[in-house]
């Protein structure tokens, strides 16, 4: 599965499916919690950040090399 946005005004991503013959890896993708941090502060919550699709779009990801799902087939190496 993943996540997108149809329209750029969209106020939430939607969800399609992806068939599984397509995929050729998967990332481990998380939230920039720097960025986060930056935004709405060291103690920010959900009940206390604004649930809003600007803050939604704003929203920053990136892969965590921690947590490599490559395959031995793609990585001969590991």
């Amino acid at each position: 599965m993943a996540w997108r946005f149809d329209n750029p005004a969209d106020d939430w991503p939607s969800l399609h499916c992806v068939p599984l013959c397509q995929v050729l890896r998967i990332q481990h993708v998380v939230p920039d919690f720097e960025d986060l941090c930056d935004r709405h502060g060291l103690r920010a919550v959900p009940s206390n950040t604004p649930d809003i699709a600007a803050k939604r779009h704003a929203q920053r990801f990136f892969t965590n090399s921690f947590f490599p799902f490559t395959s031995r087939v793609l990585n001969p190496s590991s």
